[in-house]
């Protein structure tokens, strides 16, 4: 499917949602849905990025048994409020680049990814790791992504922060990620809506028909980040959901 990322206030109070198709899904920062203002009627979400601060995942895999224990029972928490909110899916970044490649810090991985998927599982939602790109050293990366999947034995997928302008519109998904592509179930288009770069759906085109070639049940996010409102960036969101409509009508979705 595609969707509609944000991670502003200000751009979730602005979204006109009757004019928006029913078909296009939405994904939002954490920290929108845990506001006391939001209103999951207003706009139902599908997907939650950053579900627990990164730095609080990071410093956890080190921390006392106790304070891993009051971690779990915080995301429990979460993911109920998450499962009434009709939430299905939550990605959380671990910096999983700092920590595949040193065989220690996998097991303290492990040993939070375990209690914290059957969490995910008992709320019906499914848990992602996130993982930025691009960056040096993806080549070794990924082959430690494809062998840690196997081995943690959880099922548990990748969701992909694609910084486009970062990458480059000639950059080459399928180059670059073969061992992973059927271990990715999100892929975040991020581009710095804020700065005012744009983005034309069309090249991003290859990602997702490349992705959906073989069966791939990826799910695709544009996701103009900063501090914007709908209106800002209404052309590219109108190309996209264009985009989308094509998609079907050809069965590519």
């Amino acid at each position: 499917m595609l969707g509609i990322a944000f991670d502003s206030w200000n751009f979730f109070d602005s979204i006109p949602i009757d004019t928006v198709p029913e078909d296009i899904i939405f994904e939002a920062d954490a920290e929108i849905v845990n506001n006391p203002a939001f209103n999951p009627a207003k706009l139902p979400l599908f997907a939650v990025r950053n579900m627990i601060p990164a730095r609080l995942n990071r410093l956890i895999l080190e921390s006392s048994f106790k304070l891993q224990m009051d971690y779990l029972e915080s995301a429990g928490k979460q993911a109920e409020l998450f499962r009434e909110a009709g939430i299905e899916k939550v990605m959380i970044d671990f910096d999983l680049p700092g920590i595949l490649s040193d065989c220690s810090r996998q097991k303290m991985l492990l040993k939070i990814l375990h209690p914290l998927k059957g969490i995910m599982y008992d709320n019906n939602i499914e848990l992602e790791l996130l993982v930025r790109l691009p960056f040096s050293g993806m080549d070794e990366f990924i082959f430690h992504a494809a062998l840690f999947r196997q081995k943690s034995m959880l099922g548990i997928n990748y969701a992909i922060d694609l910084h486009i302008h970062e990458a480059g519109f000639d950059w080459d998904l399928p180059e670059e990620i073969p061992e992973l592509k059927f271990d990715i179930s999100t892929i975040n288009f991020i581009y710095d809506a804020a700065l005012g770069n744009k983005i034309n759906p069309q090249n991003l085109k290859k990602i997702i028909d490349y992705m959906k070639s073989e069966g791939s049940k990826c799910d695709f996010f544009l996701c103009p980040a900063g501090n914007i409102n709908f209106q800002s960036v209404q052309s590219d969101i109108f190309q996209w959901t264009e985009l989308n409509k094509t998609l079907k009508e050809r069965g590519s979705l």
